[in-house]
């Protein structure tokens, strides 16, 4: 009798343990759903972030991971309403500090001459559900990568860049390039369109992966990422073909953002607002 109320008190307390994470993962999980451009918003996010990263700390192993990815997202979304640049550097600092404990797990030091390989390792060892969360860890940390490099300084960070192509190129080699509305796609031909050809720019990538990930993600005239129709837009300018760059801003900027992705409203509000400065210095 004894054992059988020792064994009991163990599973109630257990079963009370995991309530406990689920009740603070969903509350982690309502913050960041009530984030938006405001400071309040942001603040709503930052709170998120920083829980998910607390709740790391008594998930279980499957849990951990999703964590992670979660509160980079949420300190990326922070990052982008900061003003300062020092803010903005330490908030994307900790966004890539946070996926990094999900990749380190899985990937050696990625270069150019060990990507396949790493990729087939990566394929024949680890399950799906993970090697997708590893294609959201890589995804992740690019962006964050990519927005501290341009608050940093695009030339003082050009030794980063080596770093993030190869992150996406892995994204892809994982078979994963569609997530994020084909977020690695997006984010290398912004990176190509960017850059200085004499550190790796290169205007025809630019068209290749930008491209993709406009066409791709199509809803009608427009593509369901905000930063899918801006970057594409910018692109579109830089080739002379400034009416079709004007008519894209212009559908994208009149569409209701609700009915593109319902999981990205924030993001694609503020892709909006960046779409109408945009095109109003078009036509200045």
């Amino acid at each position: 009798m004894k054992k059988f109320l020792i064994a009991f008190a163990i599973a109630m307390t257990l079963g009370s343990l995991a309530q406990a994470f689920e009740d603070s993962r969903k509350n982690a999980d309502d913050l960041f759903a009530q984030r938006d451009l405001s400071e309040a918003g942001a603040q709503k996010a930052l709170a998120a972030a920083e829980m998910y990263e607390r709740l790391t700390g008594t998930a279980k192993a499957s849990d951990k991971n999703s964590l992670w990815i979660g509160a980079s997202r949420a300190y990326y979304f922070v990052g982008n309403l900061k003003n300062e640049k020092k803010d903005k550097i330490e908030i994307f600092q900790k966004g890539m500090d946070a996926v990094a404990n999900v990749t380190k797990a899985y990937i050696p030091e990625l270069s150019q001459a060990n990507l396949e390989a790493v990729s087939k390792d990566v394929l024949a060892k680890v399950n799906p559900n993970e090697v997708l969360e590893l294609a959201h860890a890589l995804y992740y940390a690019s962006i964050n990568l990519g927005s501290w490099a341009e608050a940093n300084g695009i030339t003082q960070s050009l030794s980063k860049w080596p770093i993030l192509r190869n992150y996406l190129m892995l994204v892809e080699l994982l078979g994963h390039k569609q997530i994020n509305k084909y977020g690695s796609s997006r984010v290398l031909g912004r990176a190509y369109f960017r850059l200085p050809v004499l550190a790796g720019g290169d205007k025809e990538k630019a068209r290749k992966y930008l491209g993709e990930a406009f066409n791709e993600t199509l809803q009608g005239n427009i593509s369901t990422s905000g930063n899918n129709n801006v970057f594409y837009a910018e692109l579109l300018y830089s080739d002379k073909k400034r009416d079709e760059a004007k008519n894209l801003l212009k559908t994208f900027i009149a569409a209701n953002v609700d009915s593109l992705d319902p999981e990205s409203i924030p993001e694609n509000k503020a892709a909006q607002e960046v779409a109408k400065k945009i095109l109003a210095d078009w036509e200045e």
